[in-house]
Formats: C-alpha cells, sequence, structure tokens
C-alpha cells in the first residue's frame, strides 16, 4: 500500500505573519478619522526615527520606521506609552511612542512637502528661505519658542542683545548645542542668532522654507478697515502661529494696496511691505451706482456697516459704523446733513421713549452728532457700545471718537449722504 501524504500544517509564525499582513492592510486603507467623543485632535511631529505600531502594549507588530520630523494627527487620549494616530502619509492608523513626538502645527500649514507611501517625506520645494547648510553630522532639527524670548550674538553671558523674538518662531539648530543656549537660523531675519535651549522645544520646519511669494491682481490704494477681534497684520499670507506681527482689532484703520493670492490660491491684501491680511479680514468700501461732485458720504449698510467719505469718485477715508436696530432701522435714501451740534445731551425722552423704560436713555457728552433727518437720525460719536459694523442704535449712525471727529471736521450743513 502506498504511504498516505499528509499535508504540511501552517506553522505558527507564518500564521503571525500572515495575520500581520492582513492587520497591516486594513491599518493602511483611507479612513475618516474617529476620535473619542469631546477629545480635540491635536498634531504632533516625531523628533527623531521612530517606529509605527499595530496597538499601544509590548506585544504589538511594528509597521515599519518612519523618517524624522513625519507628521501625525492624534486621535484619542495617551493608552500606556503610546498615542493612537492617524498617519497623513497613507490615510491610516497607527500607535507611536509619546516621547518620541512633539506638539506641531498641522502638515498643510507648516510644511506642504509631500509624502510617500511610506511616510517618509520628500524633498521640499525652495521656498522664500534656504535654509544654511548644516555641518555633517548635525542632523536637521527645528524648534519653535513657545514664550517670547531674547536673541543673543553668542552663548556666552557676556553675548550682546540683537532683540526679542516674537512667540512660536520656528528656528533651525545649526549646530550641537553647547551650554545653556542654542545656535540656530532664523528664517524671519535670514540670520544667525543664539537662543535660550529652555525657551523652545521641537516644532516643524519653518513656512518660510516652503511659502511661495504672492501674485499681485491688482492695484488698490484705498483705506479700509479691519473685521474681527482675533485679526493680525501677518508677514505672510498665511495663517499661522509664525507669520503674526501684530493685532489689528476690528476697525482698525488700513491703507491698501494691492489685491494678492497667495501660492493656495487665498485672496490677501498687502497693507505695507511684506505686511498682509486675508481679505475675509477687510472691509473695503463696495461699489456705487454713480458718484456725486465734491464733498459726500457714502453709507453702506451691509454688515460691517461701513461709512466711505467721498471727494468726487475719489475715495479719502472709511469707518465702521453702530446702525439700527432691526426695530428701529437706519433709513434708506438720500439725504444731506441739517445740522451739527458739536457736543450735547442726548435724551430718549424727547422722542418719546421715558428713560427709565425699555429702550430709554440719558447720554450726555455725545460728540460730534450731524443730524441728516428731521427726527434725529445722525453721524455722531457713540461711547457706550463697541459692536462698530453692527446694530445698536435707534436709526443713528454711531463712530468712535476718532472717526466722529474726522468727519465733523471734513463735513458740513450740507453735505450729502446716501444710505444703501
Amino acid at each position: 500500500m502506498a504511504p498516505v501524504k499528509v499535508g504540511r500544517r501552517l506553522r505558527p509564525p507564518r500564521i503571525i505573519f500572515v495575520a500581520a499582513l492582513l492587520l497591516l492592510f486594513l491599518l493602511s486603507r483611507p479612513f475618516t478619522p474617529q476620535t473619542v467623543s469631546g477629545f480635540e485632535p491635536w498634531w504632533v511631529q516625531n523628533h527623531r526615527e521612530t517606529d509605527l505600531w499595530s496597538g499601544p502594549d509590548a506585544g504589538a507588530i511594528s509597521f515599519g520606521r518612519v523618517a524624522q520630523w513625519s507628521y501625525f494627527q492624534v486621535l484619542a487620549p495617551q493608552s500606556g506609552s503610546r498615542l493612537l494616530v492617524l498617519n497623513p502619509a497613507n490615510g491610516g492608523r497607527a500607535y507611536i511612542d509619546a516621547d518620541a513626538v512633539g506638539p506641531s502645527s498641522p502638515p498643510s500649514v507648516a510644511a506642504p512637502a509631500q509624502s510617500g507611501p511610506s511616510g517618509v517625506q520628500s524633498a521640499r520645494q525652495p521656498g522664500l528661505r534656504t535654509p544654511p547648510k548644516l555641518v555633517e553630522g548635525v542632523p536637521e532639527r527645528w524648534v519653535s519658542n513657545f514664550r517670547e524670548t531674547e536673541l543673543w550674538s553668542g552663548p556666552d553671558p557676556g553675548a550682546v542683545l540683537l532683540g526679542r523674538l516674537p512667540q512660536f518662531r520656528r528656528l533651525l539648530v545649526t549646530e550641537t548645542q553647547t551650554g545653556g543656549r542654542l545656535k540656530v537660523w532664523v528664517p524671519e531675519t535670514n540670520g544667525i542668532a543664539y537662543v535660550d535651549a529652555a525657551a523652545v522645544g521641537p516644532s516643524g520646519p519653518s513656512v518660510w522654507v516652503s511659502a511661495r511669494p504672492p501674485t499681485v491682481i491688482r492695484q488698490v490704494n484705498m483705506p479700509a478697515r479691519s473685521v474681527g477681534s482675533k485679526t493680525y497684520i501677518r508677514n505672510l499670507p498665511i495663517h499661522d502661529d509664525e507669520t503674526e506681527l501684530r493685532l489689528a482689532p476690528n476697525n482698525t484703520r488700513l491703507a491698501i494696496l494691492q489685491a494678492v493670492v497667495a501660492s493656495d490660491g487665498s485672496q490677501w491684501y498687502a497693507v505695507g511691505e511684506g505686511e498682509y491680511l486675508a481679505a475675509s479680514e477687510v472691509r473695503l468700501p463696495s461699489p456705487v451706482d454713480s458718484y456725486l461732485p465734491g464733498r459726500w458720504i457714502d453709507v453702506d449698510l451691509n454688515e460691517p456697516t461701513l461709512v466711505t467719505a467721498y471727494e468726487g469718485n475719489r475715495v479719502v477715508y472709511t469707518a465702521l459704523a453702530i446702525k439700527g436696530y432691526s426695530a428701529t432701522p437706519t433709513l434708506r435714501g438720500s439725504f444731506k446733513i441739517l445740522r451739527r451740534v458739536e457736543d450735547e445731551t442726548m435724551d430718549s425722552e424727547t422722542i418719546g421713549i421715558p428713560r427709565d423704560g425699555p429702550g430709554g436713555y440719558l447720554l450726555k457728552h455725545v460728540l460730534f452728532t450731524q443730524y441728516f433727518t428731521n427726527d434725529g437720525a445722525s453721524i455722531h460719536y457713540n461711547y457706550w457700545l463697541g459692536t462698530f459694523g453692527y446694530p445698536g442704535s435707534h436709526g443713528c449712525l454711531g463712530l468712535n471718537l476718532e472717526d466722529a471727529r474726522w468727519f465733523w471736521e471734513w463735513a458740513s450743513v450740507g453735505t450729502p449722504v446716501i444710505i444703501r
């Protein structure tokens, strides 16, 4: 009798290998990130080459190593010594050692470098700044100052103060640390300085090494106002902590020079040499149907409400104004300034509203009032509200002190007021 052939049993190591391949396939498929309820996802970068794992425990399988400074989005609170992350290079989930990463900006802003399927970033295209060549053996390492700090001429206590560095600037470390300071390249100024090591932490690359110059689409040369309470004038047309120069609160006076398009297609305005505001954060005068000769005032009630001074077809001044509530709207139409009172008391009883009743008021020292209707609608200084650009009056147009004084000195009885 011929011997019976018995099929070989699949060895345990092969079973583990097949299971690992299946798990890797499932975890590498694109997906919509699901996060723990109430958890706010945040971005990190690995400050050293490290592994991606199939799970949070010691028995997890390694999916392979990822290059230094790769980006990951944290999807859940830390589990043990690892974090569950989204790998934007392939859309897959994995675990990464928490001690191998640090906080970072999103990759779409901080470093729009392309990544291959392994998650290893390819070389960035040249941007507005070219980093200096590093000494052989010194790895590329970016840091960011988490507080405003000083820039020094050297590493020792006798160094000269070069200036202060605003918070959240990204810096390239150019040499191995000696003492308490790091020698860094400052992309914003394209200079070399020293910074206290205790004032910085791991970061992604600076936006200056990836940003492209904006494209000018037209000359504007017109006054305008900022919109929003968290509006910043920026040194690049990019929304990023690193680009913030100074706050431009709602109703800040602006001189718009040019309209530009950033490399990502977004619309911006140039307000100075190397100074930009997003178009959505700027209120410019809207086109009018026709112009009047001489001095005249245009009021656009669309929010944020803008009052514009014209001389013929030329815009000479703009200001955000408080307009009437929906129950007491500012009237539309063609008017002219009828009379002016430099300093007066406004009393709601004069228009039939008791002072202590709903909507009542007694306001002393209301300055620079210019009436354009016989029933009390006017342009005047409003010191009791700060909602410039939005409703808040019984039909008047309220301005801040600077703007009310400007219109008082510029206009006169008979100046046309067109409200639309």
